[in-house]
């Protein structure tokens, strides 16, 4: 889709270059669910390039940015919109992450289009790929590119509607000062 004024996007990337793939998506948060506007993968193309298109989409989409900053991500960072923060893919902080992401998907907190490689790498992702770290687990680009998303809009701050606790109807302190000022001035 293309970008709206009164939307909020957020972008997440994970990069790789010679044998996986680079993942970039874009999510429009402005609503649960959350839907995916934007989805590329590419492989073999320069990392300038690659950073080009997050960037771009960046811009775009004034979205809020999030990238795998683990590894050549770090190198990366270097060459990305200032305003997208790095996550270390590593540790608990990871194990979490995985763990939002799958309990948003299962509770129904996503929209996305059924875009076949998308869709595959999510249907057969396995657990061993999700939490084990061993080099014959490889956790799926497209879900690390969407985990990140999620990772980002979950430690969002939300706005909210004031609320009016229903009360006596005694006045509040506020009230009570404006009232002695005003009744102190005539």
């Amino acid at each position: 889709e293309d970008p709206k004024n009164d939307r909020e996007y957020v972008i997440g990337a994970d990069w790789a270059q010679a044998v996986d793939w680079t993942v970039i998506s874009v999510v429009d948060v402005t609503y649960f669910p959350v839907k995916v506007v934007h989805w590329t993968r590419m492989r073999r193309h320069p990392y300038p390039v690659m950073v080009g298109v997050f960037n771009k989409l960046m811009k775009a989409y004034n979205a809020e940015g999030i990238h795998d900053a683990t590894g050549l991500g770090a190198v990366v960072s270097d060459y990305i919109d200032r305003r997208a923060r790095g996550f270390i893919m590593a540790g608990r902080a990871r194990d979490d992450m995985l763990s939002e992401y799958v309990s948003s998907v299962e509770n129904g907190r996503w929209r996305a289009p059924k875009i076949r490689e998308f869709y595959l790498a999510h249907l057969y992702c396995s657990t061993e790929q999700l939490f084990n770290r061993g080099k014959e687990f490889h956790l799926p680009d497209e879900v690390c590119s969407m985990a990140l998303v999620w990772r980002s809009i979950s430690k969002r701050a939300i706005p909210a509607i004031p609320v009016v606790l229903g009360g006596n109807n005694d006045p509040s302190w506020i009230e009570d000062e404006m009232r002695f000022n005003r009744d102190a001035k005539r």
